[in-house]
């Protein structure tokens, strides 16, 4: 087969109609918001929106507490998505993407994967606080809230027509105060408080956002394009957008070596599994920051709700923790894998093979056993863009799951540290699901 490369080509193209705007959209209520309180933002009606770009913009500020000998300040958890604890989107009064728990959560497992420490310390600094700072006093901030993960940043089509749809709205829930960190006055981050009554301090510690208002460009691609999905729905039952969708499951107070988290799910594509582990005290306000040892040029700190620890009995060494996913009986793989099998598994989601790649957020074995310990499991083709269904199909059976994980060292409970003697694992399943647009602003989700 010939094949004449681009660098040679001689062949150009015109695209006319474009053009672009910019609008700011204000909050269905309040501008300012606590924890756990819910926002809510409509887009622009009977346009094409540019879906990527989407963002939130808020000022948030911390809380200090001098009740104790030590003054405590409040500060804020590395990336704004980790204020986020659900994202909900309607189109047409349809819901499209559940607010699955814990999108913080997702967020972070898949920054991680998918993201680099030049990134992190670059644009995520500048935009979206992506580093826990370790001055004493508050943090008092504006940030900018853009979604990773979901409609926004995962769908088939970057441009929306509303028209054809219905109106987009947004309903964000803000997360727990569990999401912060704290600074003693004169204890470097992440030592822990000087005495019980800073612990008590601690508890007293919010956050407050204010200023909340989204951007989103709007464009117009021209009559032609208006025509071709008319002329589309004319001839076709619906136009189909592919969409990512997560789920997360959850097993608590697990204070044995070997735990098994099992679940069940109808989906037609299955993508990706991820589990995670955490102490059982994740969702507790007033935990101090958890040190990353093993970070290099990236964050060497973590909020506790975010901290993904792997309990093995090594941080150079593959050690004693084993896993093993299962899906309807077949193991995946077919033996106990370790924390090296992890490791590589998260390059083959991200598509990070050779030396070309541009590689995740890992920097070294003591860094993922230490605060970014993701057990991974890839169901679909590697390297498909997000319109292409591979995943494993599980619809019309009752597919059993499991994740099974060993040779964990619980902790013994230490009230200074504010650890406890158990752990919790969730397991996050992401999919593909299928927006579907027919006509009269007809609108369904085909999971």
């Amino acid at each position: 087969m010939q094949f004449v490369p681009k660098d040679v080509a001689f062949a150009v193209s015109k695209f006319e109609g474009w053009n672009s705007n910019c609008y700011r959209l204000e909050t269905s209520g309040a501008t300012s918001a606590g924890p756990n309180s819910i926002v809510t933002i409509t887009l622009p009606s009977n346009s094409v929106i540019d879906l990527r770009s989407f963002k939130v913009h808020m000022d948030v500020a911390t809380t200090a507490d001098a009740t104790s000998t030590n003054s405590i300040a409040g500060k804020l958890p590395a990336d704004s998505s980790s204020l986020i604890q659900q994202c909900e989107v309607y189109c047409g009064g349809v819901q499209i993407s559940q607010g699955f728990s814990e999108f913080n959560t997702v967020s972070r497992v898949k920054k991680l994967v998918h993201s680099s420490r030049d990134r992190e310390s670059s644009i995520d600094n500048t935009l979206s606080h992506g580093l826990i700072t370790s001055v004493d006093g508050v943090d008092d901030v504006s940030i900018i809230f853009k979604p990773h993960i979901g409609f926004f940043a995962e769908s088939s089509t970057r441009y929306l027509p509303t028209s054809l749809t219905g109106d987009l709205s947004v309903r964000l829930t803000l997360a727990s105060n569990a999401v912060l960190t704290y600074k003693e006055t004169t204890v470097d981050l992440p030592g822990n408080f000087s005495d019980s009554a800073a612990r008590a301090a601690a508890l007293n510690i919010t956050y407050s956002v204010s200023s909340i208002h989204a951007t989103c460009h709007v464009c117009t691609l021209g009559d032609m394009y208006e025509s071709m999905l008319m002329d589309r729905l004319t001839q076709e039952e619906f136009l189909p957008v592919n969409i990512k969708e997560y789920y997360t499951f959850a097993l608590h107070g697990t204070t044995g070596a070997a735990h098994d988290v099992r679940f069940s799910l109808s989906a037609t594509s299955i993508d990706r599994i991820y589990s995670v582990c955490r102490d059982a005290n994740y969702q507790t306000p007033g935990i101090k920051a958890r040190a990353l040892p093993g970070a290099t040029l990236s964050d060497a700190n973590s909020s506790n709700f975010l901290f993904f620890k792997g309990f093995n009995n090594s941080n150079q060494k593959n050690g004693s923790l084993k896993y093993q996913f299962s899906v309807n009986n077949v193991q995946h793989p077919q033996f106990q894998a370790t924390c090296l099998d992890a490791v590589h598994e998260l390059t083959m989601i991200s598509d990070s093979l050779g030396s070309t790649g541009r590689g995740n957020m890992l920097c070294s074995l003591s860094d993922w056993n230490n605060g970014k310990a993701i057990i991974p499991l890839q169901l679909q083709m590697p390297g498909q863009p997000v319109n292409v269904q591979s995943g494993y199909n599980s619809k019309g059976n009752n597919t059993q799951f499991s994740v099974s994980i060993q040779g964990q060292v619980v902790p013994t409970a230490d009230a200074a540290a504010q650890i406890t003697a158990a752990l919790s694992t969730m397991v996050i399943v992401e999919t593909t699901a299928q927006l579907r647009i027919a006509g009269s602003r007809q609108i369904a989700v085909a999971y």
